[in-house]
């Protein structure tokens, strides 16, 4: 988006939901520790790492057979700290348990963090409004810098963004 479309980096939040929070925390971390601007990481039902998701859902056996790949507890433990960060996680969570998002937003040291933990909010439950006014709240905050366009393509249609 960057090199290509020739985005300012700052401009640029990653948006990962459940298995895809770990390439999105993977390359933020990545981007910066490398010191390129990162407008933000959205992380909606996230798990803190893939062999702790495995072993949740199928024990330890299987965990030992599955490469811990993404481990997001630890692309937010450092390196991160001026990247903003919202994690937003349910408790009608029935596939990653919201403790996943709560324990990767207490261990993150980004400066600027949310956590927003509803419980009605479930793992699916995308265009849920609460789960947008959260992300309105953080616009509105100008904790990420970026624009409105954004958020129609992440789906929450019914968020305004106003100055």
């Amino acid at each position: 988006v960057v090199e290509e479309l020739g985005f300012p980096g700052e401009e640029v939040v990653f948006y990962g939901r459940s298995i895809g929070t770990g390439p999105a925390c993977a390359a933020v971390r990545r981007l910066a520790t490398e010191g390129k601007p990162v407008g933000g990481l959205v992380a909606y039902a996230p798990f803190a790492s893939l062999r702790r998701l495995v072993t949740a859902m199928a024990g330890g056996i299987a965990a030992e057979v599955v490469p811990n790949w993404w481990d997001n507890c630890s692309a937010l433990s450092a390196g991160v700290e001026e990247v903003p960060l919202l994690i937003i996680h349910g408790a009608s969570d029935r596939i990653i348990s919201w403790q996943h998002g709560k324990d990767l937003f207490s261990g993150a040291v980004n400066i600027h963090k949310c956590g927003y933990f509803p419980m009605a909010l479930g793992h699916n439950q995308l265009h849920n409004p609460e789960a947008a006014q959260a992300v309105r709240r953080l616009f509105q905050r100008k904790i990420f810098n970026i624009l409105p366009p954004a958020l129609e393509w992440l789906g929450h249609k019914d968020v305004q963004v106003t100055q």
